[in-house]
């Protein structure tokens, strides 16, 4: 009797052996004997366009402007127009686009006219835009006298992606 509990104790501790070995086999054993492996090669370059641009503002009436603080009370009045030459460059290695716009306070009554509010540019382009401003005659009311008008020509440039 003491022979078969032996026997049967041996048996239990065979079994839990070749049970834990198992376990170690289907866990360890397949990842190590993977026999595949991947390899990748290539070569790229990457370069950064330079983008710059540059522009040139000139009035009919008072030849180049800084800014339309140029302009005198005496010099816009009823009946007077000009026209605003804007000449712009891309000076980028890239293309780009602009978008010319003016933005007016609406104290007097400005007609602003541009011949070309946007365009595309391409590399070492450029491109002339006339903004014409005028004040009609028939706007001559004694309430516009004195008054002030806060004007921006505004020039949106970006690189076309």
């Amino acid at each position: 009797m003491k022979h078969e509990a032996q026997n049967k104790r041996r048996t239990y501790i065979v079994r839990l052996c070749l049970v834990y070995l198992m376990l170690v086999l289907f866990v360890c054993v397949p990842p190590t004997l993977s026999r595949y492996h991947s390899l990748a090669e290539g070569s790229s370059s990457a370069q950064v366009a330079a983008f710059n641009w540059n522009y040139e503002i000139t009035s009919a009436n008072l030849g180049a402007l800084a800014a339309f603080t140029d302009y005198t009370p005496d010099d816009i009045k009823p009946g007077w127009s000009d026209t605003i030459t804007v000449t712009i460059k891309n000076t980028s290695q890239v293309t780009c686009e602009y978008t010319l716009s003016v933005d007016e306070t609406g104290n007097l009554p400005l007609d602003f006219t541009l011949s070309s509010a946007s365009g595309v540019l391409a590399q070492g382009q450029s491109t002339t835009v006339t903004v014409t401003i005028s004040w009609p005659s028939g706007e001559n009311s004694a309430s516009l006298a004195e008054k002030l008008d806060a004007i921006s020509l505004n020039l949106l440039y970006q690189q076309v992606d």
